[in-house]
């Protein structure tokens, strides 16, 4: 299945540079604050994982839902079976791809995103599909009043229980994201980061309400403009309402889904 990209090389681009711009203006009021504080806090670190989980933001919540619809449609009676509302069929262990690409002008906040998806479905050895894995590469960009980055994504998910008898999906995920972050919490900063996301148990419910459950191991690194460095890791516990973080300090951080 292929899907256009709502993005040119030239509209990411005029995004990436518009956001380079801003960096340098304000690494350049941060140098005329002779004693800046540039350490990156808990606080600022929380900013760039919830970033990462967000339902409206493309992160893991809006991924393991487009992923999740589109796993419903693998038929289970094996390769042979088209799909209920397209006009392909898939081989078993044959990567094939698509984009997933959006944009999202909000009342705070300005929102995109473009993965390019690889999916492959594997097979039992009497070839009924058993498990589906998704790989997503691409860029997002969100600037919202609390923090702006712009971001580079790996990232794989592996959905079990797709035989239409499970109630729910097994998930594992991986993902990496490197970008470059501004932070407009207390002090003005500018920052690069390395996020990790990693899970083996998460579920996902198949109706259409269903939601993503489970935890998630986080860690978080990365240099200030000062060449300050930090590191932070944690838990992620996805609940049905919110989006509990408890980092290493005993710290914690809640978010409404």
């Amino acid at each position: 299945m292929k899907k256009t990209s709502i993005f040119t090389d030239k509209q990411w681009g005029k995004k990436l540079a518009i956001f380079s711009c801003l960096a340098f203006a304000l690494t350049s009021c941060n140098q005329e604050n002779e004693n800046p504080d540039l350490s990156i806090s808990e606080e600022e670190a929380a900013e760039v994982i919830f970033n990462a989980v967000d339902g409206d933001s493309g992160g893991i919540l809006d991924q393991s839902e487009s992923l999740g619809s589109f796993s419903s449609q693998i038929p289970s009676q094996g390769e042979e079976a088209r799909y209920a509302s397209n006009s392909f069929n898939f081989t078993c262990g044959t990567p094939q791809t698509y984009e997933w690409s959006q944009e999202i002008t909000k009342t705070n906040a300005q929102i995109a995103w473009d993965y390019l998806v690889t999916w492959t479905v594997n097979c039992s050895i009497n070839r009924i599909p058993s498990q589906i894995v998704f790989a997503l590469a691409g860029n997002s960009f969100y600037e919202s009043p609390r923090i702006s980055s712009a971001d580079s994504n790996t990232i794989q998910w592996t959905f079990s229980g797709i035989e239409p008898t499970a109630e729910q999906y097994q998930l594992g995920l991986t993902m990496e994201r490197i970008g470059n972050q501004v932070s407009y919490i207390n002090e003005t900063k500018q920052f690069s980061s390395k996020l990790n996301l990693s899970a083996d148990n998460l579920t996902l419910e198949k109706s259409e309400t269903g939601v993503i459950l489970g935890k998630v191991q986080v860690s978080l690194s990365g240099t200030g403009s000062g060449g300050e460095t930090f590191a932070y890791g944690g838990t992620l516990e996805l609940k049905s309402t919110q989006v509990i973080l408890t980092l290493n300090s005993g710290q914690v951080f809640t978010k409404n889904r």
